[in-house]
């Protein structure tokens, strides 16, 4: 890694995800979210560094941190290992925790998962109330946001975490609602008794992107409406 050069700017994506049916190990998680930070910032020579981080590091409320899984412990103390390691330097280091990320190749998230189900009339179930706010943004647009960020020269903090979503969030039962009336599908949309690890509302104040990098999000209704257009129909 040291060989490769110098560079300009530095976006970190990878990570092991726990949205895969297999059950990862605290030590796979350790090494994948967390050491490898550890080696990139030390071995590669940069000018600055986006940290891609995640919302699951929060649990019972979306202002205090409380990770409560493996995977969500992980991506924080890669965060904190970043913060401690961007104090020896001059460089630039930016952390953007994101929401669920729609795409052409997402699959591992409800959105993608109502739809695949919808196309076949299956029964759709929602957990709770259906009243559990998500926020919800295309890869497209946050991929705008790392680029705007990438040529920023005129912000100067060393180090900064922004919290990345839509403009707007939305109800989970609105949201099967809407996919349902996307694809015209049959589907019975029932309520049943059981909790998601992640229950609480999803929302996100996105003030700071905008203005420190003139981005402006979208709502998550648009967003799952292009998303559905592009893939789906």
């Amino acid at each position: 890694i040291s060989n490769l050069g110098n560079f300009e700017c530095i976006i970190h994506c990878a990570a092991l995800l726990d949205i895969t049916k297999k059950i990862y190990s605290w030590d796979e998680f350790f090494e994948t979210n967390v050491k490898i930070i550890l080696r990139l910032t030390n071995e590669i020579n940069y000018k600055k560094f986006i940290l891609i981080s995640t919302g699951s590091i929060f649990s019972s409320d979306s202002k205090n941190v409380n990770p409560n899984s493996f995977y969500g412990l992980s991506k924080f103390i890669g965060e904190k290992l970043f913060e401690i390691l961007q104090e020896k330097n001059n460089r630039q280091h930016f952390i953007f925790r994101l929401p669920i990320v729609i795409g052409s190749n997402s699959s591992n998230n409800f959105v993608d998962e109502f739809a695949k189900k919808m196309l076949k009339n299956k029964k759709i179930e929602i957990y709770g109330n259906g009243r559990i706010k998500r926020n919800i943004i295309q890869v497209q647009d946050v991929a705008k946001l790392i680029s705007k960020s990438c040529i920023n020269k005129k912000y100067k903090r060393k180090f900064k975490i922004f919290n990345v979503g839509s403009s707007k969030s939305m109800n989970i039962i609105d949201i099967a609602i809407l996919i349902k009336k996307l694809l015209n599908s049959n589907s019975n949309i029932t309520k049943v008794n059981k909790v998601r690890r992640f229950d609480l509302d999803s929302i996100i104040n996105t003030k700071e992107i905008k203005k420190v990098f003139n981005f402006e999000p979208k709502s998550t209704s648009y967003y799952i409406k292009k998303h559905i257009l592009e893939k789906y129909l």
